[in-house]
């Protein structure tokens, strides 16, 4: 028994283990207040102005990566080789990610303006600006900054303070605003965002150091970071259009349904988020010995993430009958989102695996250009199904968008895995 106990003790002071536990903890609550407001807005707003919010924040999604082209991802590649730089990379990701927000606000209001229908408020778009580029950035570069330095901890405790943010803003609503439209919900949003995002950043001041803002010895290296922002947008395009098209091609109702749906979704992705958050430097560093060793370290975690798929997937057809019970009559149908898209996380799961894998040998250009062919794929998809088969068209587009990332992905890993052995033996 003294032997069992000295083994699991063993096991939880490996860092990659706590490391991961920290971010499922942080993940695990996290989504227990956002599910709890969640409740609070689908029910307050209903299916219509719910889905005016979800397609707002869709599109706000697809532009969201392009915030200082991927220079979050060169800031943890350079710190968590060397933490010296942190407090001269820090200063250029601040710069230039916010100098990012300022210049694609107007732009996407254009965007917006021309393909939304009349219904959806510029101010709302607006509100979900600033909440989901600045808010949503700022507290994405100070969770960078903890994970750079291997500092989980403070990036769990900083996506804590993140969530309550957003419910302390749903309770506002649902206590002093009950008849309230969509456009309120978007001014208590845009609080809930910032004023947490500024906290943590602040944190990262006080525990690193303040910036140092100097472009020309601490380069904002846009030419790679491109290829990290082009990935995260793929990404996003492939979570996201969908529920943007269905507001343009279908109706508010229709994408309010699906988004609803698809919010419980989203709960199944944040386990995922944790453990590849805890484990991305880690690719960083054996990848760059090459993708053999790489590999050798995803293995690893391909049984945990087939694992936790699968069971996903039964508690996504275990939850679809209460749908309606939680959210109300409006959201019958989103109960059918839940078992079409069970299979969803074990295709994510085993996909990212494989992407960070790429990543961490540098063959980060190789990844974009896929992610990039499947979101082209998943939008050619909706604009054909949609219109024809609804949100039950978006469901298929999802599907077979991400099996094709999930098959070419680890075809790629495995191609370069063997042209790498190949140049060894030629040596």
């Amino acid at each position: 028994m003294r032997h069992l106990i000295d083994k699991i003790s063993n096991i939880f002071q490996k860092s990659l283990v706590r490391d991961s536990l920290w971010m499922i903890l942080s993940q695990g609550s996290s989504v227990l207040i956002q599910a709890v407001y969640f409740i609070i807005v689908a029910r307050v707003l209903g299916s219509d102005d719910y889905g005016i919010f979800i397609g707002t924040t869709a599109l706000v999604a697809a532009v969201f990566p392009f915030v200082g082209l991927g220079s979050s991802d060169i800031f943890i590649k350079h710190v968590a080789r060397d933490p010296t730089l942190f407090r001269g990379y820090w200063g250029t990701t601040l710069l230039t990610s916010f100098l990012f927000v300022f210049g694609l606000i107007p732009i996407t209001l254009l965007i917006a303006n021309i393909f939304f229908p009349a219904n959806i408020s510029l101010l709302l778009v607006l509100l979900v600006l600033l909440a989901d580029l600045l808010g949503l950035k700022m507290w994405e570069l100070a969770t960078a900054a903890f994970i750079a330095v291997d500092r989980v901890r403070l990036a769990a405790q900083a996506k804590i303070l993140y969530s309550i943010g957003k419910l302390i803003a749903a309770l506002v609503l649902l206590v002093f605003f009950t008849d309230s439209n969509v456009a309120v919900w978007g001014l208590l949003y845009c609080i809930g965002s910032i004023l947490p995002a500024l906290i943590s950043v602040l944190r990262v001041n006080r525990s690193f150091g303040n910036p140092i803002f100097d472009l020309k010895k601490y380069r904002p290296e846009f030419s790679e970071g491109f290829f990290f922002s082009i990935a995260a947008s793929a990404e996003t395009v492939n979570a996201q259009i969908d529920k943007t098209m269905l507001v343009s091609l279908a109706s508010v109702e229709v994408a309010g349904i699906y988004g609803a749906g698809y919010r419980f979704i989203d709960v199944g992705y944040t386990i995922i988020f944790a453990v590849m958050s805890a484990t991305y430097t880690r690719f960083l560093r054996h990848g760059a010995s090459g993708i053999k060793d790489g590999l050798k370290f995803a293995r690893q975690l391909v049984p945990v993430a087939a694992g936790y798929g699968i069971i996903s997937a039964i508690a996504l057809i275990g939850v679809a009958p209460f749908v309606s019970t939680v959210l109300g009559m409006d959201y019958a149908e989103s109960a059918n989102v839940l078992r079409w898209l069970a299979p969803i996380h074990l295709i994510a799961a085993l996909q990212f695996i494989a992407a960070d894998t790429l990543t961490g040998a540098g063959l980060q250009k190789l990844r974009s250009g896929l992610q990039v062919t499947s979101a082209a794929l998943n939008f050619g998809l909706n604009l054909y199904l949609i219109p024809q088969f609804s949100w039950y068209g978006a469901i298929w587009a999802t599907l077979a968008s991400e099996s094709f990332k999930l098959i070419t992905l680890w075809a790629l890993v495995f191609f370069y895995k063997n042209k790498e052995e190949l140049h060894t033996q030629n040596l």
